[in-house]
């Protein structure tokens, strides 16, 4: 029988943050159990949480491990195990207490989470409370079978954003995040009011060049996996078939560089070089980066950063990797990065990736600061994009 030692709220919060970047690594899930003590308020709380130790202490792993994360809330970290895993422990644990507390056991509400939840791209929804995850099979850690539905429905499920609030839990406020914030608001005021003449003249063209809208509005993935509207002006024709890019964007993240290379060895370029779906404006705005000015707008609304990875599609992290997933979900997606400014459609996107991580990890205000100065750089010279 595994003893179980009760972790502080920091120290918890540290271990979570390890096991997180090892399950990126290994591609390894872990789930987390959270059980909340606050209906036993009153009810003598410090012998339910007495009877609730002994009961799971024969079921404790010596690779699980337990911690607070409120004053009334106890979770316990399952290490290789999925959604189905854990919610079989906690099941398990609820007819236990049930066995040995009785009508008591219902003072304790379970619910569950897990990292990383890979959920159905093919239904173009990746924020959920987990009802459309993965399918995944048992670990071969519990022998009792599933208990009644109606006890099954009381373990409920919590989403992605729970693992990162529990991550940075005791962490102080970040006086910097608060001027980033500052920055962007002032930023993208600025810009709107002294790109408004540009943006007046560019809507103008758009509506005489080519039939439909000025903006062109697309879904994309933005902080800890929320989806948002993303804005540019609009460069291609309307009713385009997206299947071509779809295809192209799979292969450009699998590695398949020599299938999908439009510039030489020594010069490779991984976009879509003469896409006929782009009209003749839409090229000259796209070499320019003038359709991205409405992006100000969603930097006022809270949705991007002026400084940040870029924001994918939803049917681009179908095929990410598990360490892919951290560029996204750390930070908020950025009008400009690391990659617009080193890289763009020169890199791989591997290497994009790894500009990003090393973003998340080293960011401070004053990198963003270098990244927007050199971003005017890079738009005046037009490199990388095609």
């Amino acid at each position: 029988m595994e003893k179980i030692k009760i972790l502080k709220k920091s120290e918890f919060a540290d271990l979570l943050h390890y096991e997180r970047e090892r399950s990126e690594r290994t591609n390894r899930p872990f789930s987390l159990i959270h059980v909340d003590f606050t209906k036993s308020n009153g009810n003598n709380n410090a012998q339910a949480f007495k009877e609730f130790i002994k009961t799971i202490e024969p079921e404790f792993r010596t690779i699980d491990r337990a911690g607070w994360t409120t004053k009334n809330t106890l979770c316990f970290l399952l290490p290789e195990t999925e959604t189905d895993g854990a919610k079989y422990a906690a099941l398990k644990f609820k007819n236990q207490l049930k066995e040995r507390l009785g009508e008591k056991s219902s003072l304790l509400d379970f619910v569950i989470s897990t990292y990383p939840e890979i959920l159905d791209f093919k239904e173009n929804d990746i924020h959920t409370n987990g009802t459309k995850g993965r399918t995944s099979s048992l670990p071969e850690i519990h022998e009792m079978g599933y208990s009644s539905e109606p006890l099954r429905s009381e373990v409920g499920t919590l989403d992605l954003s729970c693992i990162f609030d529990l991550e940075a839990m005791g962490l102080p406020e970040n006086w910097q995040l608060v001027i980033k914030r500052l920055i962007d608001i002032a930023g993208a005021l600025f810009a709107l009011i002294i790109f408004s003449p540009l943006m007046l003249l560019i809507a103008a063209a758009i509506k005489f060049t080519s039939k439909g809208p000025l903006l062109f509005k697309q879904e994309r993935v933005g902080y800890q996996g929320k989806k948002f509207p993303f804005l540019k002006f609009r460069s291609m024709y309307t009713d385009c078939d997206e299947s071509f890019h779809r295809e192209y964007v799979k292969k450009l993240i699998q590695g398949k560089h020599n299938e999908i290379n439009m510039g030489s060895d020594d010069q490779p370029c991984y976009k879509i070089k003469n896409d006929p779906r782009i009209t003749p404006l839409g090229r000259l705005l796209r070499k320019s980066s003038m359709d991205e000015l409405p992006q100000f707008f969603n930097v006022l609304m809270g949705h991007m950063s002026l400084v940040g990875p870029r924001p994918p599609i939803p049917y681009e992290l179908a095929n990410y990797q598990n360490w892919h997933m951290k560029r996204i979900l750390d930070v908020k997606p950025g009008i400009t990065g690391l990659w617009q400014v080193k890289g763009r459609s020169l890199t791989t996107f591997d290497e994009m990736v790894r500009m990003d991580l090393h973003y998340v990890k080293n960011w401070d205000l004053w990198l963003d600061i270098k990244i927007l100065f050199s971003t005017v750089k890079v738009v005046l010279t037009g490199r990388g994009a095609e």
